[in-house]
């Protein structure tokens, strides 16, 4: 599966990452949630899409399966929605 850097970046903004995009080599998103980091994934900064295993590291790493991060790309997952995915996994706690 191949993944624009845009769609992963829109996806990490909709779903409430900070992103940091400073003078490093890649771009980092994190999720904080009850100020505790909960997420933390990055991407290079390259143009081209991610393909490979990239996509899977990054899915992994937000702790979604491949049918929620191509929910995620699709739009259909929003915040609310990933927020009560986490909590089933037991990542975060009752809002």
């Amino acid at each position: 599966m191949s993944v624009r850097p845009s769609d992963v970046d829109r996806v990490w903004s909709k779903l409430g990452f900070d992103i940091d995009d400073g003078k490093k080599r890649d771009i980092w998103a994190t999720l904080v949630v009850n100020g505790k980091i909960v997420v933390q994934t990055k991407r290079s900064r390259g143009a081209k899409g991610t393909a490979g295993q990239i996509p899977t590291f990054i899915r992994q790493q937000m702790k979604l399966s491949r049918d929620e991060f191509h929910a995620a790309i699709a739009c259909p997952l929003t915040r609310d929605d990933y927020h009560a995915l986490l909590r089933e996994k037991g990542l975060i706690g009752p809002p």
